[in-house]
């Protein structure tokens, strides 16, 4: 666990991804929703809130139940897929008070933006507005969900795929 603006950030590295494999999951089972819901999405392809694949599910309990991962009593709760192409992007949003948010990276994706919270009431320090992560196929990031984020516009000419989740905490 790192620590941004005085915010807990977990950082958990690709372990035995198979990009290929659950690319195709997720591209078949949005064949059963293929409109999606608009939320914060701007473009693209947002699920609903209730998507669930076996390796996708199986990918990130791994994840977080690992060394390094979260090591207190957790839930993951709601998950639902983001497909970027180039333009697309996602609104500031945050997920209010769930208790953490987290993003899988299916494919590499920059352009995460998490915003400095206190930054509005610090204005004459000298403090970051914002924290950039460049995700890596395969990466898992987690972070307080009432904290502000975004997506900037996609460059690439490939899909940009991740899988965001809530996880409630203490359970």
């Amino acid at each position: 666990m790192d620590f941004i603006f005085g915010t807990p950030l977990w950082k958990l590295d690709s372990n035995s991804f198979d990009e290929k494999k659950i690319t195709e999951e997720i591209f078949n089972a949005q064949r059963s929703d293929p409109k999606g819901i608009s939320l914060s999405n701007v473009g693209g392809y947002h699920s609903g809130s209730d998507f669930s694949t076996p390796l996708v599910d199986e990918y990130i309990k791994g994840r977080l139940e690992s060394e390094g991962g979260l090591n207190f009593p957790h839930k993951v709760t709601g998950r639902w897929v983001n497909i970027n192409k180039k333009g697309d992007s996602n609104r500031p949003h945050n997920h209010g008070v769930m208790g953490l948010s987290g993003v899988l990276f299916v494919t590499e994706a920059p352009e995460l933006v998490l915003y400095n919270p206190a930054k509005e009431c610090l204005l004459k320090l000298d403090l970051p507005s914002s924290h950039v992560i460049n995700g890596k196929s395969g990466e898992i990031v987690v972070f307080p969900s009432t904290i502000l984020h975004w997506v900037e516009p996609s460059k690439s000419d490939d899909p940009r795929i991740t899988v965001a989740f809530n996880i409630r905490v203490n359970i």
